[in-house]
């Protein structure tokens, strides 16, 4: 991993930090968020967004993914350890790389390892490239890549940050899409976050990527969930899965 090491750290970068811009498809007045809707997104916000994820009080988290993901393993891995490299982490130190996330992607991968099991485990094993690095990508920071993704494009800010919240017309319509998710569904984000880790996964089988096109396979699935999120039919997980062409359940194989 360490020609990983020098650019995986500058993907975001490497991405912008915008969608692709709105003109020309008709979209430039986002819609309006009933009082309820914006109440309840701060207060997510204020929850999960730029939440600190330490050695201190998240070791157990870090544990219980690594049962998930090793169920058969008797190796348990101390924090730091070389081990945590297998799950795609780019050092010994995971919570090094949680730096960027914070404790949301560590409830990302929890959910996904939890809720989607078999997805799980085949985006895991494939991530592995079997065995060649050449096809490889590093499975957790790919989705720590998700989740600031996604927090950046919908430019979610902690209320009392200091930070404005974005009036910028592309990210306050992303953002109004996900805060009407979130209206029905308080695990929304994650599973888009579950959602955007299948399609990057299908996206790679599907161009026979290699390590060094991942920025350019992330950048398709940042394009792509614009996309998705600007679609008033995006009303929950489910549509949002079924406009990135991605099957919860099944396997990218049978596809």
């Amino acid at each position: 991993w360490s020609v990983f090491q020098h650019w995986l750290a500058d993907v975001p970068s490497k991405l912008g930090t915008r969608c692709p811009p709105l003109a020309g498809l008709g979209l430039t007045r986002p819609p309006e968020l009933t009082q309820e809707q914006l109440e309840k997104l701060d207060k997510w916000c204020e929850d999960m967004v730029g939440v600190t994820c330490s050695a201190d009080e998240h070791s157990d988290f870090l544990r219980k993914l690594w049962d998930l993901s090793y169920p058969e393993s008797d190796v348990k891995p101390d924090i730091p350890d070389p081990q945590w490299k297998r799950l795609g982490f780019q050092g010994n130190d995971p919570f090094t790389d949680f730096r960027s996330a914070g404790l949301l992607s560590v409830h990302v991968l929890l959910h996904f390892a939890e809720t989607y099991p078999d997805k799980y485990q085949e985006t895991m094993k494939r991530s592995m490239g079997n065995g060649s690095v050449e096809t490889s990508y590093p499975f957790a920071c790919a989705a720590i890549n998700i989740v600031f993704m996604l927090t950046d494009i919908m430019k979610l800010k902690r209320p009392g940050s200091g930070e404005a919240r974005s009036n910028e017309p592309d990210a306050a319509r992303l953002r109004a899409t996900y805060a009407r998710m979130l209206e029905t569904d308080d695990k929304a984000f994650l599973d888009l976050s579950c959602i955007c880790m299948m399609f990057l996964d299908a996206e790679w089988v599907r161009t026979k990527a290699t390590y060094m096109q991942f920025p350019t396979i992330l950048k398709t699935t940042r394009e792509r969930t614009c996309v998705a999120l600007r679609s008033g039919a995006t009303k929950n997980s489910a549509a949002a899965a079924r406009s990135l062409g991605v099957d919860l359940y099944a396997s990218v194989d049978d596809e």
